[in-house]
Formats: structure tokens, C-alpha cells, sequence
């Protein structure tokens, strides 16, 4: 799971362990993260999540139906699939910026004790001054099972599903193999 979905799946992997063959985060969010993160961006606090959130939930409500109607936007062929994946997108941002804003300051990840874990972390060299806190995180994750793997995939942003789906799926076919 990527992002939020990492929190999730953590939670439910340390209250449900006998029904999961393995784990795999794909640089997945940390509980504390908001906390940690907070020096190297000061303007994701709890409120700038709120403020975020519901930008995205109204969004969709008809500023771009608004626009074309009265003529300041073009009206494309294929507004309402693109207005309703728009819709889906913005209503997932709401949630996990949400899940986060909920989340309480200096959480610790659940133990996941021996469930084999593979922790896929991007590489990107861009991201900033967060990177050395986010790599810490990301380690601890893969410190959460006593049979875990790191590994960093280099040259990819968060997103590592879209920006290099054929490493990523090497990597799961390796822990496949790795933990049978």
C-alpha cells in the first residue's frame, strides 16, 4: 500500500497477522509523519491539511460547470468522465490530508513481529530538505518486522506505481521468492 493506504494496511496486518501472507508498503506514510516532517514543511500543519481538504472536497461541486456556462471555459466532449475521475482524485486527497490531520502527534507504528515486510521507498533526489527525515521513517517502517526488506528505487517521485511500475514489480516477484 502507497501513502495513507500504509497506515492501513499496518493496522490491520498487527490485528489480523494470521490472515496475511506478507506486507508491502510503497513509500508509504508514517504515523508521526505530520510531526517529524513539520521543520522541513512548515506549512503542512493540521490546519494547511484541513485548509487543503476541503478545497478538494468542494472543488467538485461545479466551478467547472460554472465556468463553461458562462463561457469562460471551454466545454470539452468528455467533461463528465474527466469531472467524475477529478472527483474521485480530489475526494481520495481529502481523505488521506484528513486521516492525517486526525492522525495524533508522535504515534508509533504498530509491531508487525515476523510477517514478512518488503518497505519500497522512492529515490528521487529532489525531494528537499524532508528526505533524510522521510529515509528515517522509512526505515523504521522496515524495522517494524523482524523479516523485512528495504530497498530505494532511484530516480522516481512518490508516485513510484506510475513513474516505474516495472521496478516496483520486480521487486515484489523478489520478496515473493525471498519469503515464500
Amino acid at each position: 500500500m502507497t501513502s495513507t493506504g500504509g497506515i492501513i494496511a499496518r493496522q490491520y496486518a498487527a490485528r489480523h497477522p494470521e490472515g496475511l501472507a506478507g506486507l508491502v508498503l510503497v513509500d508509504s506514510s508514517h504515523e508521526d509523519q505530520i510531526r517529524r516532517l513539520a521543520p522541513a514543511k512548515p506549512r503542512r500543519d493540521r490546519v494547511d491539511l484541513w485548509r487543503r481538504s476541503i478545497v478538494c472536497l468542494v472543488t467538485p461541486l461545479g466551478v467547472v460547470r460554472a465556468a463553461e456556462a458562462l463561457g469562460l471555459r471551454e466545454r470539452r466532449a468528455d467533461a463528465a468522465g474527466v469531472m467524475a475521475q477529478a472527483a474521485r482524485t480530489r475526494r481520495a486527497d481529502a481523505q488521506e490530508m484528513i486521516n492525517h490531520a486526525l492522525t495524533v502527534p508522535g504515534t508509533k507504528p504498530p509491531d508487525l513481529g515476523d510477517l514478512p515486510l518488503l518497505v519500497i521507498t522512492a529515490g528521487a533526489a529532489d525531494r528537499g530538505e524532508a528526505w533524510p527525515v522521510w529515509r528515517q521513517m522509512q526505515a523504521e517502517l522496515a524495522g517494524l518486522s523482524t523479516r523485512s526488506t528495504h530497498v530505494m528505487i532511484g530516480g522516481v517521485g512518490h508516485h513510484i506505481n506510475r513513474d516505474d511500475p516495472d521496478a516496483l514489480i520486480e521487486q515484489i516477484r523478489e520478496a515473493i521468492e525471498r519469503f515464500p
